[in-house]
């Protein structure tokens, strides 16, 4: 359904220059097929996700190379015609804040009557606005939405807004869904709500879905497969099974750990911090913080990560990896990392 090839994504500075966010990103999604996105704070999941539905303009951003294909449309440089028929129809996005996708100055009731009048001949939808709104109320487990309907959202708890933001995704019967962190600040009990909501709404529906999270745990519960993203560069991609047991990338085994970090007692936090957008250190992007190539040896080894350029996904036993030594990963073990800023966020 979609294929994103060596997508690259730049910020336009004050002085006109380019500032890369997105560097060569690679991912795959089939039809009815979950996938996650990982990464932390600034790694450039929220860019490549507006990339996928052309709002990047209002961010000052730009594709500056690569190919989005979505269900064989190419979607970098597509006029504003093409990019009218995907956003919000083929393709619906659930932003990060649930404020953001809602007006707070109107009712729940007089915002999903809108999209549901501009959605009608799209779905052909013979019910009424009202009728339809009820529906996709219901298909998110809205309770008393008589009641809902006529507030504002102020009046609802973040939960609600979340479940209220995603009918108003569904109401095009979108193929795809992106779900942009979806259980940001949000409870551990709404979080689980949440998740389980969208996993029943992909059966139910039949839709692909992206699920972006800081939170591997998050991911691992929802996704078939997981794409982990550092510094605007992928490091590592395949079955969630596979990348969450057996990991072949430094970086996603610290993700691991932080993520089981009960059951992982024993091991040291990740040194140093992730760089900043767009300072990006030469060659393998992770190699200043790697543990395993100083555990690997001095001198070639460390010189083969931080001279060069990033390293190309490599298909190893069942997955992408972009790690100059995964086969050592696989014979020798992940080096012992650990979570106090693995992810850049709190666990």
């Amino acid at each position: 359904m979609l294929t994103v090839d060596e997508l690259s994504i730049g910020l336009v500075g004050r002085r006109g220059e380019t500032i890369p966010v997105v560097d060569k990103a690679w991912l795959r999604i089939g039809e009815g097929e979950t996938l996650g996105l990982v990464g932390e704070s600034g790694s450039g999941k929220s860019m490549l996700c507006r990339s996928l539905v052309g709002t990047l303009y209002r961010h000052s951003a730009t594709v500056t190379g690569g190919s989005i294909l979505f269900e064989g449309t190419e979607l970098v440089g597509a006029s504003d015609a093409v990019w009218r028929s995907i956003r919000g129809h083929r393709i619906a996005y659930v932003p990060q804040s649930s404020l953001a996708g809602i007006n707070p100055v109107l009712t729940v009731g007089t915002q999903l009557m809108a999209l549901v009048r501009a959605a009608r001949s799209d779905t052909g939808a013979e019910l009424s606005p009202r009728a339809r709104v009820r529906e996709l109320l219901e298909l998110v487990e809205i309770p008393r939405i008589d009641s809902v309907m006529h507030e504002r959202p102020h009046q609802l708890s973040g939960g609600m807004r979340q479940r209220v933001v995603i009918a108003g995704a569904l109401a095009r019967g979108p193929s795809l869904l992106i779900a942009d962190e979806p259980t940001t600040a949000l409870d551990v009990r709404v979080q689980a709500r949440i998740l389980d909501l969208l996993r029943r709404l992909r059966e139910q529906l039949g839709m692909s879905l992206l699920l972006v999270s800081h939170d591997l745990a998050v991911v691992e519960e929802v996704c078939d497969s997981i794409v982990v993203l550092y510094a605007g560069a992928v490091m590592e991609s395949g079955p969630q099974a596979l990348v969450r047991e057996q990991s072949r990338h430094p970086y996603t085994a610290g993700l691991v750990a932080a993520a089981h970090m009960e059951l992982a007692g024993g091991y040291e936090p990740i040194p140093g911090e992730a760089p900043s957008v767009g300072a990006w250190p030469s060659a393998c992007r992770f190699h200043p913080r790697c543990g395993l190539t100083l555990r690997l040896g001095d001198g070639a080894p460390h010189d083969r990560c931080c001279e060069g350029a990033q390293p190309q996904p490599v298909e190893h036993e069942g997955r992408l990896t972009a790690c100059l030594f995964a086969s050592s990963m696989a014979t020798e073990g992940a080096p012992t990392v650990g979570a106090q800023t693995a992810t850049g966020e709190s666990t």
